[in-house]
């Protein structure tokens, strides 16, 4: 079946599950609130089905935040050490990669020799460049990384 032979509300379901691409701690709020949508199937029309989305993925990403800061809390109440928040390893993990798949091999290196706190007259020694030709370089390179990572998550 072609797209353009599904009906609106079907398509409108399409491009909501086309949206649910990246892990953070607001996916799972994300996930739930489809599942809770496609089980609530069928709808009057897409922008009902828009709207129910919206509203789910809300209460959910709540309902998820406010069980994570309950278990912060708890954790720290008791004097136990709070352990990371799986999604947020996940998230980091995803955005690592993306901008390392976006980087050349010598632009991932000054990029991690930067946040090892390597001083940048050392980068710019050891890469033939001067500190202020880095730095300039370093600003386009995270601009361009902002950029498509912007365009990545739209």
């Amino acid at each position: 079946m072609y797209r353009n032979d599904l009906s609106p509300v079907w398509r409108a379901l399409q491009h909501l599950q086309s949206s649910l691409t990246a892990s953070t701690r607001y996916s799972v709020g994300r996930d739930e609130a489809f599942t809770a949508l496609v089980e609530s199937l069928p709808l009057s029309d897409a922008g009902d089905l828009n709207r129910r989305f919206r509203n789910l993925e809300r209460n959910r990403r709540h309902k998820h935040e406010h069980r994570r800061l309950l278990l912060q809390l708890s954790s720290e109440e008791r004097g136990y050490a709070h352990a990371p928040d799986p999604f947020d390893t996940t998230a980091i993990q995803e955005e690592v990669e993306l901008v390392k798949s976006q980087t050349s091999g010598q632009e991932w290196s000054m990029l991690l020799e930067l946040a090892n706190d390597q001083p940048i007259r050392t980068i710019a020694t050891r890469y033939g460049l001067s500190e202020v030709a880095l730095k300039c370089y370093i600003n386009r390179l995270r601009k361009r990384i902002r950029k498509r990572s912007c365009a990545h998550y739209r």
